[in-house]
């Protein structure tokens, strides 16, 4: 999509520093509004990527066994997903098993009939509680991750873990494998060539990296009054990270046929809010993202506040722990001082 064709153009923000980045998403920033406005935010590394879910994103529109199987695979991996928990002995909340019934009665337009993994049809609801759980836990869901703290979106945009499992998928990342690109070297005939060729590869992975990153911003009262769009009020309390980053999920309850408008993205249904201003887009320059990242450290947030796991925060007191000591030896000839260290580090780990 080229920027003349861009629908939310109008309704693009386009800053060039992080502290001005961060000042556009404050909710002290007039463009919120009044103090009742309820707004949700979405971060993504690639301002140029569309409004698609992962579950859309994952199967392909124009293969037609895709179009006709989505839904049981949709279904199967939630079964698998619960079958895996469960073999793992990891909690679910209560009833998880709630979200598929194999009695055909029910109207309800979030429910929908599917055939099972077993080919048996049975009736779903998308909204029930484990679609959240499976979308936070990287299962490929019709729901779309936002956040209620624009901060939390823009720590998301700054993530990178997203765009590097996508350059993992390309051609370009195949062939920048260091070890592949020796072998080459060391068995070729003429070096030069391969030097230029890894050039040309070196290139061709800068060409797929993103040039803005992107906050978008949602007013919920728009989202409902004029699209088929809905955010789903989840227990977050049974889901710690979730409840960490404030996290909510939309999803699109009337449109359930996979036809080539839905299937593209939720763009079309969101545009119908730039009339109102009831949706922004929020961009900076991925240049920006050290000195994002250090600004949202001192917002305090980072890995270990909003993916707390015993684990991280173990590692951290390691790190920390370590760095206390090694500055003990180098300044062990001056005099000490009355700083203590933080409880919570920042930290880029996972």
């Amino acid at each position: 999509m080229t920027e003349a064709q861009d629908p939310f153009e109008e309704v693009t923000v386009r800053c060039e520093t992080a502290r001005e980045f961060l000042d556009e998403l404050d909710e002290t920033n007039e463009r919120w509004g009044k103090e009742h406005e309820l707004w949700i935010y979405r971060g993504q590394n690639d301002a140029s990527w569309s409004l698609k879910p992962s579950l859309y994103r994952l199967l392909d529109a124009d293969n037609p066994h895709d179009r006709a199987t989505y839904k049981s695979f949709e279904i199967t991996l939630l079964q698998y997903f619960v079958r895996n928990v469960n073999l793992a002995n990891l909690p679910l909340p209560s009833d998880s098993l709630g979200f598929i019934s194999y009695t055909k009665e029910g109207g309800n337009k979030t429910h929908r009939f599917a055939p099972d993994l077993h080919g048996s049809e049975i009736l779903y609801d998308f909204t029930h509680v484990l679609f959240a759980v499976a979308q936070h836990a990287g299962v490929p869901t019709r729901l779309m991750s936002f956040t209620f703290d624009p901060f939390v979106a823009a720590y998301f945009a700054a993530d990178t873990k997203v765009l590097y499992h996508r350059l993992q998928l390309s051609p370009e990342w195949h062939e920048m494998r260091l070890q592949h690109m020796m072998d080459r070297y060391q068995e070729s005939e003429d070096p030069e060539c391969i030097l230029e060729w890894c050039k040309r590869s070196i290139l061709g992975l800068q060409s797929l990296l993103p040039q803005h990153m992107a906050v978008w911003a949602v007013r919920v009262h728009d989202l409902h009054r004029l699209t088929t769009l809905r955010l789903l009020d989840h227990p977050t309390g049974e889901i710690l990270n979730l409840s960490l980053q404030q996290g909510a999920f939309i999803c699109d309850i009337e449109n359930d046929a996979w036809n080539e408008n839905y299937f593209q993205a939720f763009d079309s249904e969101l545009s119908k809010t730039v009339a109102t201003q009831g949706i922004w887009k929020i961009t900076v320059p991925c240049s920006e993202i050290e000195p994002l990242r250090d600004m949202l450290n001192k917002k305090r947030r980072f890995p270990n506040l909003l993916k707390a796991s015993y684990d991280s925060l173990a590692r951290t007191a390691m790190e920390r722990v370590g760095w206390l000591r090694q500055l003990s030896k180098q300044n062990a000839s001056e005099k000490p001082t009355d700083e203590k260290p933080a409880t919570f580090l920042p930290t880029t780990e996972e």
